[in-house]
């Protein structure tokens, strides 16, 4: 039987992952949690961010 890789596209984002997402750097992002200015959460020792929480983040911010 031949096996196929399947990609599972996650809803949570990994630090680095987040900041690729709405071009930020890391240290931009860790300064805003801080500020409990960015949607996050911190499981196990690490950040993880829900990618639909983020995009709804960057819209209010860019609102003119």
């Amino acid at each position: 039987m031949n096996r196929e890789t399947v990609e599972i596209k996650s809803p949570f984002l990994k630090l680095s992952e987040a900041a690729e997402l709405i071009q930020l750097s890391e240290g931009t992002i860790y300064r805003l949690m801080k500020q409990k200015a960015l949607p996050g959460v911190k499981l196990g020792g690490t950040w993880r961010f829900h990618r639909e929480s983020l995009e709804a983040w960057m819209r209010e911010k860019c609102t003119v």
